[in-house]
C-alpha cells in the first residue's frame, strides 16, 4: 500500500511539474533602481500575457511591450507594436493591460517586458522585468 502511494505522489508531482510549460513570470522594476513602479508579468501558454503594475503616478496612460534580450540589451519587440494596447493608470497608481502574442516564446531565448513612459515617449522606460521559465 505504502509503494502504491509512493508511486502515485511521485506521478502527481512529475504531472504537476509538466503542467505549466510555457509559463514565464517577470518582477518589475525602476531601472533607476527606486521602488516604484513596480509590478508583475505572467505569461501563460506561452503566448498569454498579462501585466500589473502599481505605485505608479496618477492619471496617464503607459506603453509597453515584450521585448527579445534583457533589460540592458534590448533586441527588438517581439510581434509588432500594435500587440501591446496601452494602459491607464488609475487614481491609486495601479495599471493592468494583456496581450496575446502571435506566435509563443521559445525557451532558452531571453525576453523582457518594458513599460514605457508613453506610446508618445517609447525612449524612457518607467519599469522593465526579465522573463524567467517557471517549469
Amino acid at each position: 500500500m505504502l509503494f502504491q502511494f509512493t508511486t502515485v505522489a511521485a506521478f502527481l508531482v512529475v504531472v504537476a511539474g509538466a503542467m505549466h510549460p510555457g509559463s514565464y513570470m517577470a518582477r518589475l522594476g525602476s531601472p533607476s533602481g527606486a521602488k516604484t513602479p513596480g509590478g508583475m508579468v505572467m505569461v501563460t501558454n506561452a503566448k498569454d500575457v498579462t501585466l500589473t503594475l502599481s505605485g505608479d503616478n496618477a492619471g496617464g496612460s503607459r506603453a509597453w511591450y515584450v521585448h527579445k534580450g534583457t533589460c540592458k540589451d534590448d533586441r527588438g519587440i517581439v510581434g509588432s507594436n500594435d500587440m501591446f494596447p496601452a494602459f491607464q493608470i488609475s487614481e491609486k497608481g495601479e495599471g493592468r493591460a494583456k496581450a496575446t502574442l502571435a506566435t509563443p516564446l521559445v525557451d532558452g531565448t531571453n525576453y523582457f517586458v518594458a513599460v514605457h513612459a508613453s506610446a508618445e515617449d517609447v525612449k524612457t522606460i518607467v519599469a522593465c522585468g526579465e522573463l524567467k521559465p517557471e517549469h
